[in-house]
């Protein structure tokens, strides 16, 4: 099992160099030399590749419901087993150096933002439902149609309730702001 995980570690590394290069090079064509871009990216913030547990745990809880949802048969068992919901998050320098070595942008500014930890915002069950639907309703509507989505988030705010997900007040996760500058190749 360990062996296995880590692979799948290693496969992620890979996946996710290649997906955030496809980004950027995207990214890279429609900014002018000069253009800026900005994004948030979550990142690992204990160096080991074992991410906040809020976030892992929330996607187990989100599939656990996806299967209560197919025992009720709106959609069948083998479209949760089929469905993957990628969910990578790099080291703070392993970003970076993703980042630095893209020939396309320089990196201006990368920061971790200021997250509290949830002893100061406290979310609610409801309202962490609300922000992970807004994060992959898309993704999932894609895969299992928008009529099970009222239903699919209601679940998962009640499951986020019961498991005392949230109840850990000095949990937090990390996010990295990064700002890149285009640089344009001139002939």
């Amino acid at each position: 099992m360990a062996e296995d995980q880590f692979y799948a570690m290693n496969e992620g590394d890979v996946q996710f160099a290649n997906d955030l290069h496809s980004f950027l090079k995207a990214r890279a064509e429609g900014l002018v030399d000069g253009g800026l871009l900005a994004f948030i990216h979550g990142v690992d913030p204990n160096g080991n590749k074992d991410t906040s547990k809020i976030t892992l745990l929330s996607f187990e809880l989100l599939g656990s419901c996806l299967v209560d949802l197919a025992k009720k048969g709106p959609f069948d068992i083998s479209q949760v087993d089929s469905f993957n919901l990628p969910k990578y998050f790099p080291f703070h320098d392993e970003l970076k150096a993703l980042v630095e070595r893209n020939q396309d942008f320089s990196l201006e500014r990368m920061e971790i933002l200021d997250n509290p930890p949830k002893r100061l915002t406290n979310p609610d069950p409801k309202s962490f439902a609300t922000f992970m639907r807004v994060l992959i309703e898309g993704l999932l509507q894609n895969h299992f149609g928008s009529e099970i989505m009222d239903e699919l988030f209601k679940r998962h705010g009640e499951k986020v309730e019961e498991s005392g997900l949230l109840s850990d007040p000095n949990e937090n996760s990390l996010m990295a702001l990064v700002l890149l500058k285009c640089k344009r190749m001139t002939i």
